[in-house]
């Protein structure tokens, strides 16, 4: 889901605001999302918590082992960080293991866990990596020519090559990132950043991004 606008100040409440999110669904044999309606949702600031949580104690604790409060604000807040905490620690490990892909770490201080997402540099080389990884593999296991696995797995790697080949290369690959892609969406297998290098691997086939000098001197 996507922001349509930026938040706007609750007007009923001091310190919140009122978020409005597109719903979308993916379309049936395409990677591609079609929007079909939004809701609005209250996101308290982080002012509004520090507000509510001025006298909180702590009452006991959860199955989990992390503390409950005297607060439905607080406990709220609780279940949100665990819950995120969680959330991000998964979208770091590779496919069907539970050890991080390759060049990242599951977080183990504070300042580590609160850091902001790094998608560039290392992180996003090694999360293309493991896309086009992902997507040899697939290749092998559905019994494709051993021999377009390199080719068809560069093109993933670097779309700006994709406009310079044969209509046939381009129908076969758009075919084959599809049901690759569409599985492993299926299965959460994919980050939003590789969500967004297969979306451009299918803007290119459809030619809708022609290559800059930039994109041709990516990798040099």
């Amino acid at each position: 889901m996507t922001t349509i606008k930026n938040a706007t100040a609750h007007q009923n409440e001091e310190q919140c605001f009122v978020l409005k999110q597109e719903v979308t669904k993916r379309v049936d044999g395409q990677t591609k999302r079609e929007p079909i309606g939004h809701f609005e949702v209250i996101v308290p600031s982080v002012e509004r918590f520090i507000a509510e949580l001025a006298d909180v104690q702590v009452t006991g604790h959860d199955d989990d082992g992390l503390p409950t409060f005297n607060s439905n604000a607080a406990n709220w807040l609780q279940r949100a960080i665990n819950a995120l905490s969680k959330a991000e620690a998964r979208n770091k490990l590779a496919p069907a293991s539970a050890e991080p892909k390759a060049g990242l770490t599951i977080p183990m201080t504070f300042a580590d866990l609160v850091a902001p997402p790094a998608i560039g540099g290392s992180t996003a080389l090694a999360e293309l990596a493991e896309l086009v990884k992902g997507f040899t593999a697939w290749m092998a296991e559905s019994g494709k020519p051993a021999a377009l696995h390199s080719t068809f797995g560069q093109l993933v790697r670097q779309p700006s090559l994709i406009s310079v080949q044969s209509d046939k290369v381009k129908q076969v690959l758009q075919a084959w990132v599809v049901e690759f892609a569409s599985a492993a969406a299926a299965a959460g297998a994919l980050t939003s950043y590789q969500e967004n290098q297969v979306q451009k691997v299918l803007d290119a086939i459809e030619g809708k991004d022609e290559p800059s000098l930039d994109d041709l001197l990516a990798d040099y």
